[in-house]
């Protein structure tokens, strides 16, 4: 594998760095001087690299996306039905209040909040995350019934939607909380929604 350039290498340490920042202190709470200080390069080699801090800030919440995703991977890998990978998932985010995979917490629960009507470059990308989200559950969905690995007649995208907010508002009562332990019913709520994804005896 061939040396990567200084200009990618300079670019991954300027989008790290502000992924941690914008996740942890929000859009507005986040200065130029802050991205600076903490890549200890000038304001005009970040401009060099991104023509705004806004254009940071989406590519920044994207790299973080991808950092969740790639540890959600790792969680779930292993399991070899989707039910079973469902649940390694929800095993995954149980711990998410006391140790998120990025600081701060999600990215997307982050930037929603702040984004909203104020910043709708950046809400735009929110949703678009949210909805990719969902539409790589309902594909997986789709092939597993199938498979028939999950029951037949299930409205796909209505579980996706379930399975997602009930995730979310988990994730939200455990960082507002403090405590993990927050995040318990709405665990219990998707077990038993996966529970319920599996083929019965008599289907």
């Amino acid at each position: 594998m061939g040396k990567q350039p200084k200009s990618e290498i300079t670019r991954r340490h300027i989008l790290q760095s502000a992924a941690t920042l914008f996740n942890t202190k929000g859009y507005a709470g986040t200065s130029m001087a802050d991205i600076t200080a903490a890549t200890g390069l000038s304001k005009g080699a970040v401009y060099a690299n991104f023509t705004s801090k806004e254009e940071l800030a989406v590519a920044a919440f994207r790299q973080a996306v991808g950092r969740v995703q790639g540890h959600m991977r790792e969680h779930t890998r292993a399991a070899g039905t989707l039910p079973d990978k469902l649940r390694a998932l929800v095993r995954a985010y149980s711990s998410y209040a006391d140790k998120p995979p990025v600081p701060g917490g999600c990215p997307i629960q982050n930037m929603a909040t702040e984004a909203d009507d104020a910043y709708p470059v950046i809400l735009s990308e929110v949703r678009q995350a949210m909805n990719a989200w969902e539409d790589r559950m309902v594909r997986a969905l789709e092939a597993a019934c199938e498979r028939g690995g999950i029951r037949a007649g299930l409205d796909h995208r209505h579980v996706a939607r379930t399975f997602i907010t009930l995730l979310q508002g988990g994730i939200l009562m455990a960082r507002l909380q403090g405590d993990a332990a927050y995040f318990q019913p709405a665990a219990d709520q998707l077990y038993q929604l996966i529970q319920d994804l599996e083929p019965h005896a008599d289907d």
